[in-house]
């Protein structure tokens, strides 16, 4: 009997421990488990290790904002930084070729000479309708002001002005000799200063202009072939031997003074390094 009360005890001890163990445990215990379909012996998937965000590649202001990026200047490392320019590509895709390709996928090619600087550049600047940002980018810096390093964006009609020259004297290979392409306006004042042929407004100071030559085309060739394509400015310059073509009102001119102590020291230069070319060449 003793033992039976002792039992009995012992029973009622236990039973109040447990129902005090459970009321301490958290509710979502309580809560039935969400079976999957997953096999009693399939081993769970190796998770892979969370990577850490990737950093920014630009710098940001405190707001989260991307810092604006100054300006790139056109250098000799980086004459293509005007390529980056907004408005200067959206500039660029707005401008309408002289003529439109027959072809989408036609390649439009330069070679060019700088007389000045020395420099040649060979370079696919068009494809169909379509001028090339980076390309022409690479044009302006070489048709830059040689004496100031200035850099001007180029109406890119006029190398299209350019091409229909060789294409019209059947020569779309050959290398055209540049004498002048930009001018700042500084430039232009010291070249009317010596010189009669320069105008004070002149289509070199927009960038619509250049003054070339092409070996193994004459003059008067060159200055025929710009007139019959009706695409802008013709100006001949027989006694300094080149030709302005220009993007601007359709005109013609010729300069050929009958002196020649005016002559510009620009043009000076010019002939004397053709001179030189010509004895070097034996031509």
């Amino acid at each position: 009997m003793r033992h039976r009360t002792l039992l009995a005890l012992a029973a009622l001890t236990l039973s109040s421990f447990a129902a005090n163990v459970r009321a301490q445990e958290p509710e979502a215990a309580s809560k039935p488990a969400i079976l999957t379909n997953t096999p009693a012996d399939a081993t769970p998937e190796p998770t892979a290790p969370a990577q850490p965000p990737a950093a920014s590649t630009s710098p940001a202001t405190p707001a989260g904002e991307p810092a604006i990026q100054p300006p790139q200047t056109p250098t000799a490392d980086n004459p293509a930084a005007q390529a980056s320019d907004p408005d200067f590509r959206a500039a660029l895709s707005s401008a309408l070729p002289v003529v439109t390709a027959a072809y989408a996928t036609e390649p439009y090619r330069l070679r060019l000479h700088n007389l000045h600087t020395l420099e040649d550049i060979d370079i696919v600047y068009r494809i169909g309708d379509n001028y090339q940002p980076e390309a022409v980018a690479r044009l302006n810096y070489f048709l830059r002001d040689h004496n100031t390093q200035d850099v001007i964006s180029y109406d890119p009609r006029e190398f299209d002005l350019l091409h229909d020259i060789l294409r019209r004297l059947g020569r779309p290979g050959a290398t055209i000799d540049i004498v002048c392409g930009y001018r700042t306006q500084e430039t232009n004042e010291i070249l009317r200063a010596s010189s009669n042929g320069v105008a004070e407004h002149s289509q070199h100071i927009l960038g619509h202009a250049i003054d070339i030559r092409i070996p193994g085309s004459t003059t008067p060739r060159i200055r025929n072939a710009a007139l019959s394509l009706n695409e802008g400015g013709v100006g001949y310059y027989p006694t300094s031997h080149f030709v302005h073509v220009d993007v601007g009102a359709i005109r013609t001119w010729t300069y050929s003074p009958r002196r020649h102590r005016r002559r510009s020291a620009h043009h000076r230069q010019i002939a004397a390094r053709s001179h030189h070319s010509t004895r070097t060449n034996g031509m």
